[in-house]
């Protein structure tokens, strides 16, 4: 990442690039003992797949001070109205799903499991 943030400034982009950074799910799984017993105590709290799910979604958005954390529930299909939102562009001539987590009074989350937990 820091690369990244280190080529868009030498190519004079930084200060107009949106840079979301997400990860697609939890790191590190219940299942292993070892993983449960660590993360519970770097935590200082239980490990427990509710902790697991929350995965953030960090947002840098340029020429803005402003650092705040918004807890609304959300998912990948938030992503192009949240971004398309900070653009400017909130009225869309498109059809999409997802919502901008930005302004959503609610969150929303599907949830499919593949495997037992």
């Amino acid at each position: 990442m820091g690369v990244l943030i280190e080529e868009l400034k030498k190519a004079g982009l930084y200060e107009n690039s949106i840079i979301a950074i997400y990860g697609d799910h939890f790191g590190l799984s219940q299942k292993d003992e070892d993983n449960e017993a660590l993360m519970t105590e770097f935590l200082g709290k239980p490990y427990r797949f509710e902790g697991m799910a929350n995965v953030p979604l960090i947002i840098n958005i340029p020429g803005e001070e402003i650092k705040r954390t918004i807890s609304t529930a959300g998912g990948q299909l938030d992503f192009m109205p949240t971004i398309a939102y900070l653009m400017g562009l909130e009225e869309l001539d498109t059809i999409y799903l997802g919502q901008n987590l930005i302004t959503a009074k609610e969150g929303f989350v599907a949830q499919n499991r593949y495997a037992p937990l």
